[in-house]
């Protein structure tokens, strides 16, 4: 059987990590791959962030090409803002003979700015932002919000990502469509 690269794109707070969590836990050795953690590895990446971010993408694209030609799934995590990287990992699949498979994890620009906050206040921000956090540097709402439009974009210019609506406080439902769609 071939190893799979799914690439689980959506607004932040949409429920990405956990989907893919719960992937990586039903199939042994699949690599769940978080781009922000990997970032987050590299020293003054929030200072650096115009280097550290694609820096990271590197990586986790490597990374993924060495899971694959193991024979193993990988499931990416992340907000996709722009096609390149997307092709990338697409490239990466087609190199390595894994299958790809592209999702949108799919909710309303509203509800995702709903979800990002309520998520963060679950975590103890009182407005949901954390300080210093990635969104916190300047325009929270209006940068979540420009996120998700160039997120659109993207999907919009990718035309077999397959879209699965996410409802919220519904993960199974979400991670059944998700194996279904697979």
């Amino acid at each position: 059987m071939k190893p799979k690269l799914i690439i689980l794109n959506g607004a932040l707070g949409v429920g990405k990590s956990t989907l893919a969590q719960r992937y990586a836990e039903e199939y042994p050795l699949t690599l769940s791959l978080d781009i922000d953690e990997v970032r987050r590895w590299i020293s003054h990446f929030r200072e650096e962030k115009e280097k550290s971010g694609p820096l990271a993408k590197k990586i986790a694209g490597e990374m993924a090409r060495v899971h694959l030609k193991s024979g193993y799934d990988v499931i990416v995590s992340q907000i996709f803002c722009q096609q390149e990287p997307l092709q990338e990992f697409e490239n990466i699949a087609q190199e390595s003979g894994a299958d790809f498979h592209e999702f949108l994890l799919s909710i309303s620009k509203e509800d995702a700015l709903k979800r990002f906050i309520k998520r963060g206040q679950s975590e103890g921000y009182l407005d949901g932002f954390k300080p210093g956090g990635l969104v916190d540097l300047g325009g929270r709402e209006k940068k979540l919000e420009k996120m998700h439009d160039d997120m659109m974009l993207t999907v919009s210019q990718r035309p077999r990502t397959k879209i699965i609506e996410s409802v919220d406080g519904d993960i199974q439902g979400t991670y059944t469509k998700l194996l279904e769609s697979l």
